[in-house]
């Protein structure tokens, strides 16, 4: 078995001490081969073991996403100054190398549609189309819907597996960008959660094709966590690392098709934005609002606001209180 890692050098092994990054890249090349026990000489202390696995673990199965294989319950043994990780392989059994001549193979698929599009910008809009469609989000702690793997070939996933799939796309295609991992609030409360930061012509910005792909209406792809600025996308989200700063907020769907509002009277301003069979208006409001009184009213909102402008089309909403985003759906459904 031989799998190829294109960046080794990512986010989080830029983090990792001179020491740990020699041990890490031996792990690269030794779980590139098939070896899941290695063994390296850190010198360190038996009160940080666990947090030298975290970080060198961390910078593997997050930072080399073509590493689909490995299970995320890792393993640590020292005796002395040698420190040995011993990782599981979650696919044993299985043909790694036909499984990953397959996700290869789908990866190239996905980009030659992908770079018909000319601009950074609409690439990365296909690529959350291809995963909100393609792609059924899952609600499971299971690592086999954990990678990469398991979103772009087998089409269910969890955040992790959104994330990973975008980063090898990502990747392949000439984009930057990393996997954030961290917390966000959702309707379970606080839980672990993955997304990415992707840079846009040099400027980063916070993507979660996940919470998007929770959010489709029939065709129409969810694009509310698409280009946030720390703002927005931190409302929601938390991290407890330092990750790169996303400043700018000129790309939010919201500001983009004219969305920010102060009051229900100015809904109609509001340009509906048409993607794939249908349309779709971002509605963000200036200030909290009650939340009962949006639900309550916000079939009636469409209907006389906005409705007008795409008459045929039935209207479906949604409203996400922490962002104060009311979404309007019209399709042919």
């Amino acid at each position: 078995m031989s799998m190829r890692v294109s960046n080794r050098d990512n986010f989080y092994s830029e983090h990792l001490s001179d020491s740990e990054r020699a041990f890490y890249y031996k792990c690269v090349d030794s779980l590139s081969r098939g070896e899941y026990s290695i063994t390296g000489n850190l010198g360190a202390d038996a009160d940080d073991l666990e947090s030298l696995m975290n970080r060198i673990s961390t910078a593997l199965i997050i930072g080399c996403p073509e590493l689909f294989q490995l299970d995320q319950e890792v393993r640590i043994q020292a005796v002395g100054s040698k420190v040995t990780l011993m990782f599981r392989n979650k696919y044993e059994g299985q043909n790694l190398d036909e499984m990953s001549d397959r996700l290869e193979a789908e990866i190239d698929r996905i980009c030659k549609k992908i770079l018909t599009y000319k601009t950074t910008y609409d690439r990365i809009v296909r690529l959350n189309q291809y995963l909100c469609i393609r792609v059924k989000p899952v609600i499971s702690m299971s690592s086999e819907y954990s990678d990469a793997y398991a979103a772009l070939i087998n089409k269910e996933a969890r955040c992790e597996g959104y994330s990973k799939a975008a980063k090898l796309i990502l990747d392949r295609l000439g984009v930057e960008s990393l996997i954030v991992m961290g917390e966000a609030d959702s309707d379970q409360g606080m839980v672990n959660h993955s997304w990415n930061i992707i840079y846009c012509d040099g400027t980063p910005y916070h993507f979660d094709f996940t919470w998007n792909a929770g959010l489709n209406a029939g065709e129409i792809p969810g694009m509310p966590y698409l280009f946030l600025s720390d703002d927005s996308c931190l409302l929601d989200h938390r991290t407890d690392y330092p990750i790169p700063e996303c400043r700018d907020d000129s790309k939010e769907m919201w500001v983009a098709t004219n969305g920010v509002v102060n009051y229900v009277a100015e809904i109609s301003r509001a340009k509906v934005l048409p993607v794939r069979k249908g349309y779709v208006a971002f509605l963000r409001f200036a200030r909290p609002q009650d939340e009962t009184e949006i639900r309550r009213n916000a079939a009636n909102w469409a209907r006389y606001d906005l409705g007008g402008k795409n008459l045929s089309r039935y209207q479906y909403t949604t409203y996400l209180p922490l962002l104060r985003l009311l979404l309007v759906y019209f399709t042919d459904e």
